[in-house]
């Protein structure tokens, strides 16, 4: 069985990184973006998710693989920092806003994006990106929230699992979301229920 290792990003990551997001884009259908074709796609992310640029706003977490192969990435940051960070993109990718909506607000450590590689689903990966991301939330003493398709059964059964519960549902680009949150506190009072 392979070892894996959770750690921040670095730069050279990013191609690895941007061949994950990427994904995630396909899969929100932005109208400016599907305008692109596959490399300018591919530089337009590259550009957009610099990690050394965003470090000092959000946090990068990968999955590698013993032979340095990045398998997941988590990209998350506090809600407070959201409008720093549509601005820092913007700013590079403009005129396409890869950030069109607010997903987040203050007081909550928002989980923008989690994916793993096909190839290594099933394997528990995503759900040890989202105890990292919890972890960091507590330090910070925050809830964590994230936004889930609401077609996407399968990944909200695991945020579900691991103590995510809906709390409203939001429009992102042209997706409906379910806006989820994970706090202790909040769980037990559901629980409860």
């Amino acid at each position: 069985m392979e070892k894996y290792q959770i750690m921040d990003a670095t730069s050279q990551m990013q191609s690895q990184i941007i061949a994950l997001f990427k994904r995630i884009f396909d899969q929100m259908e932005l109208p400016q973006l599907k305008k692109l074709n596959n490399d300018e796609q591919e530089k337009l992310l590259n550009e957009a998710f610099n990690i050394v640029k965003l470090r000092q706003w959000a946090v990068i977490k990968v999955i590698l693989t013993q032979s340095d192969k990045v398998v997941g990435v988590a990209y998350s940051y506090n809600g407070v920092n959201e409008n720093k960070l549509k601005e820092l993109l913007l700013e590079r990718t403009a005129p396409i806003d890869l950030h069109p909506d607010v997903e987040t607000k203050s007081g909550e450590w928002y989980l923008e994006m989690l994916v793993i590689d096909q190839a290594y689903q099933g394997q528990g990966l995503g759900k040890k990106l989202l105890e990292d991301v919890w972890q960091i939330a507590q330090q910070n003493k925050l809830s964590l929230t994230l936004n889930v398709d609401h077609t996407n059964i399968k990944a909200k059964k695991l945020y579900q699992a691991q103590g995510f519960i809906d709390i409203s549902s939001i429009m992102i680009g042209q997706h409906r979301y379910v806006h989820m949150q994970k706090n202790k506190k909040l769980r037990q009072m559901f629980d409860i229920l």
